[in-house]
């Protein structure tokens, strides 16, 4: 109610009609977040939020295509910022496109180096390419960024280390899983 009042008071500022969106959103209202968010985008075409944000409810609402538009379009406008590439390539895996999801990764990776989840997921497609060397060296850099309590990833690292006949690696990443996550009996 506060963001429609606002609106009232002052229907051309693109931020008031985002943040509705945001509340849309998270209401699961999707229709009526993306008319928000279209509408942020009208007042203020060079702003790349807003897409980034419609990119996200056409993801969940599996219109690939529009969320590709979407995405690309949060890209072309904030250059810098990684996180549409990311959400990008999260869209072209689902479609199984990996040659362009390992592009956008990658893009996402160059614009923000230090996040862990962009190279845990480029290491998760190279791995359904059984392009297992890489996917293992994808994998090590999302745990040396982050490696804090994510008991999972050294799982993964250990089962393409086994795949690859690395034992010693494989043996180690397993441990490491154990000794984040002691009761969880996959790990064992």
């Amino acid at each position: 109610a506060a963001y429609q009042q606002a609106i009232q008071l002052d229907p051309k500022n693109a931020r008031y009609h985002y943040e509705l969106g945001n509340v849309y959103s998270k209401q699961e209202r999707y229709e009526e977040a993306i008319a928000a968010y279209q509408q942020a985008n009208q007042l203020s075409p060079e702003w790349g939020l807003p897409h980034e944000r419609l990119g996200r409810i056409y993801r969940k609402q599996e219109r690939y295509e529009e969320a590709i538009a979407a995405y690309q379009k949060a890209a072309q406008l904030s250059p810098e910022w990684g996180l549409p590439h990311y959400q990008l390539a999260e869209v072209y895996s689902k479609q199984e496109r990996y040659e362009e999801a390992i592009a956008a990764y990658q893009k996402a990776i160059q614009l923000d180096p230090k996040d862990a989840r962009y190279h845990y997921e480029l290491g998760e497609v190279y791995s359904k390419q059984e392009r297992y060397e890489e996917a293992i060296a994808a994998y090590q850099q999302a745990i040396q960024l982050d490696p804090y309590p994510y008991a999972y990833k050294y799982k993964d690292l250990g089962d393409l280390c086994l795949q690859q006949k690395l034992y010693e690696e494989a043996i180690a990443a397993y441990q490491q899983a154990i000794q984040l996550d002691p009761k969880n009996a996959r790990y064992h």
